[in-house]
């Protein structure tokens, strides 16, 4: 019994010997990435508008050491005002692939599949919310794997590695400014008729656009002896809401009437 168990020791020891070996043989190199910023041929990050339509994050990542990796697991934390806008794939989908395993817009996390067989290339859906602040917030992206690595001897490791690319997106994040260019008063002199005012509106926040836009009207009155026929944006009525209470109209004037913009893309 003395032999056996001794002989089981030995083998114990043995086996706590060969794993920690091949954890100081197998150490865990750092995933690299580079975004692919005014890379021809790759989709680019050039379209990010607050309270704007989505864009296109785009990184290539690799290992510089030889060796696999596997079950790669890789969460980008996003600052306030940016955030997932709930898309992702592959630039080399034939060999590469992704797919989202958390969507939680402000910190997703993906399962990556062949970053170490061929190049990686990996699209990430993002866009700019209407609460992006430039001058408050540096917009980079910190993105943290978890993966297995296997060296050239067949040794393991289970890794997990930080990195923050050196580019920040404060100077590609474009902010409308809405302006308005006139706003004739209105004077009714008699009852009966019908009136018109018309307000003159821009955008210009330098290389930026909207989709669409909210306009209120204050303190209108038209629970008395005034009426309103109706509301348009660049001759083409739109719908609106009256909250008889606070004496105020809001309206949604979209992006189908901007065509009929003096300055079209101003």
């Amino acid at each position: 019994m003395k032999f056996l168990f001794s002989f089981f020791r030995v083998l114990l020891a043995l086996g706590l010997a060969l794993l920690i070996q091949s954890n100081l043989n197998a150490q865990c190199p750092d995933i690299q990435v580079i975004e692919l910023l005014d890379v021809p041929g790759f989709a680019q990050t050039d379209d990010l508008v607050v309270c704007g339509k989505s864009d296109t994050l785009a990184f290539l990542l690799f290992i510089e050491e030889p060796g696999n990796i596997s079950g790669t697991q890789m969460t980008l934390d996003f600052e306030p005002g940016m955030r997932y806008a709930g898309f992702e794939l592959t630039h080399y989908d034939a060999t590469t692939s992704i797919s989202v395993v958390n969507p939680d817009p402000d910190k997703p996390r993906f399962l990556l599949d062949g970053i170490t067989e061929g190049v990686y290339v990996a699209y990430i859906g993002v866009e700019s919310t209407c609460e992006a602040d430039i001058n408050g917030f540096d917009y980079e992206v910190d993105i943290e794997f978890n993966y297995v690595f296997e060296d050239t001897l067949g040794n393991f490791s289970v890794c997990k590695t930080e990195e923050t690319p050196i580019r920040t997106y404060n100077s590609i994040i474009k902010t409308p400014v809405i302006n308005f260019q006139s706003t004739a008063n209105l004077t009714i002199n008699s009852l009966g008729s019908e009136r018109c005012t018309n307000v003159v509106i821009s955008q210009d926040g330098i290389s930026s656009f909207i989709e669409e836009f909210e306009f209120e009207v204050t303190n209108l009155d038209l629970t008395q002896q005034l009426r309103l026929n109706s509301v348009r944006a660049n001759g083409i009525n739109i719908p609106y809401t009256y909250d008889a209470a606070n004496l105020s109209l809001l309206t949604t004037v979209p992006g189908s009437v901007f065509p009929g913009n003096t300055n079209n893309s101003p």
